[in-house]
């Protein structure tokens, strides 16, 4: 049986880790259909029109066995290996013994990919007017919110919500960007490149509530901090919950962190992280750093005093966006974590077993990352996941910050630092305090065309993953 794929949108093979396969199933009984799953035949798997095929493939056998994987749809013939590919090792390959290897299987997973990174926009007022225009086309309701700011030309700074209105109302899917400012570049790509899409295929079934620029100050003015120096995704405490005090270690780095003098040449703040960590270790100075802090008003990660713009607009408006929802999925998008241009879906609230099991069906198992695992991220106060989830605004509220990896977390954590010194002790406006704004938006969201297209056609699929999860669900 070939796989000859000629529908639009096109259809992608996603690495699936199914252990085993019914011994008497076939491709007749299990025909090629959108979003099932589609036994084939062991021969000309790839053979014919395969070119818009995309992302991982792997092969299981019918008694459990897995092949390595294969990162290219080129022909292939899974008869004594003769497909064309990159390394001997990443062959499709099996045991003399399964000689009677016949079906191999690969779920097909609709969605669209880019080949451009065009998505991405130079600054915030662009962002917002290619947001809004978008929104406009598809017809959803847009409603700005000013946070009584100005931008850096004078604009007013406003966060962008926008929603379809024909969608089911029992199932919502939320997108949220620029929550950490700077970030928004990337996130508001994400939007913008999804409503673009669905405005010449059409727009899913399920209702759609996009939540862009959420921190605009920080966004605007390059910063990943909002207008008071607040960490937004460290500001979402729960009800009873004190903004007070600061990790265990955070007081001693302080002055390694939060420099209380003009900026200068000079600048040891590698030696000294080095330092740091081979005293410490990494785990530890992350927890100790990245938490979240409450004592230290001009310093990194700082918690605020109080409910932010951003919180206060959430707690007014949300539970109206989302009116009538049995299931949301609310994916936020974020970068600066991990590994370059790879994704991890991180959950920072308590998984029920029903919950735990759509996010892995949905989304892989290797995707979901807890806040507490030892993985990259750490257990922080005040994220927003925990406090939407908390609200109970629908039977089941599935929450991930999609975070997606740009530079090691030194530099990363050495452009945060440089660019909150200049910003607090630096002069506003001068050549080196625009240039430590610029490398961290560089580092936030990197201008090498092969990451954006990366993470773009990553995000993609994860929405169209949710949406097919919600018309499951």
């Amino acid at each position: 049986m070939d796989l000859n794929v000629h529908d639009d949108p096109p259809f992608h093979l996603r690495t699936c880790f199914r252990s085993r396969l019914p011994q008497t199933a076939n491709s007749e009984q299990f025909p090629i259909q959108h979003q099932r799953w589609a036994y084939l035949r062991g021969r000309g798997i790839l053979r014919g029109k395969s070119a818009g095929l995309s992302a991982d493939l792997c092969f299981v056998s019918d008694v459990g066995r897995n092949f390595f994987e294969l990162d290219r749809t080129e022909p292939l013939s899974v008869s004594g290996c003769r497909g064309r590919h990159r390394s001997s090792r990443r062959c499709l390959f099996y045991h003399s013994r399964q000689q009677r290897l016949r079906l191999l299987f690969a779920r097909i997973v609709s969605g669209a990919t880019v080949n451009k990174s065009t998505s991405f926009s130079s600054d915030y007022a662009t962002a917002r007017l290619r947001f809004r225009h978008a929104a406009n086309c598809l017809g959803w309701t847009l409603e700005p919110h000013s946070i009584g700011c100005l931008g850096p030309n004078g604009e007013d700074l406003t966060i962008d919500v926008a929603w379809s209105e024909n969608g089911s109302p029992e199932r919502t899917l939320v997108i949220s960007s620029g929550v950490h400012g700077v970030e928004g570049f990337f996130g508001s790509a994400v939007q913008l490149a999804m409503l673009e899409q669905w405005a010449t295929r059409g727009a899913p079934s399920v209702r759609c509530v996009f939540l862009h620029g959420l921190n605009p100050y920080g966004f605007s003015w390059l910063r990943r901090f909002d207008e008071n120096n607040v960490d937004p995704n460290r500001n979402f405490l729960l009800e009873g919950e004190q903004y007070q005090g600061a990790p265990v270690g955070y007081a001693e780095l302080n002055g390694l962190l939060n420099p209380r003098r003009p900026p200068s040449r000079w600048n040891p703040f590698f030696i000294k992280a080095l330092l740091a960590i081979a005293r410490h270790g990494m785990p530890a100075l992350r927890q100790s750093i990245a938490a979240g802090q409450y004592e230290f008003p001009q310093g990194l990660f700082f918690g605020g005093a109080g409910p932010t713009q951003m919180q206060q607009l959430l707690h007014r408006h949300l539970a109206r966006w989302l009116r009538g929802s049995r299931s949301v999925v609310h994916l936020d998008f974020h970068t600066g974590l991990g590994r370059s241009s790879a994704c991890k879906l991180l959950i920072d609230y308590p998984l029920t077993t029903s919950a735990r099991a759509h996010l892995t069906d949905w989304f892989g198992a290797d995707s979901i990352e807890a806040c507490d695992s030892d993985g990259i991220s750490y257990d922080a106060r005040g994220g927003l996941g925990r406090w939407c989830v908390s609200r109970r605004l629908a039977s089941e509220y599935l929450f991930a910050c999609a975070e997606f990896g740009t530079f090691g977390p030194i530099k990363v954590l050495a452009g945060l630092r440089a660019e909150n010194h200049a910003h607090h002790w630096g002069a506003p406006g001068s050549a080196s305090t625009v240039h430590l704004k610029q490398e961290l938006k560089e580092l936030f969201c990197p201008s090498d065309e092969r990451w954006r297209l990366n993470v773009l056609n990553q995000s993609l699929r994860l929405v169209s993953q949710a949406v097919d999860g919600l018309n499951q669900s």
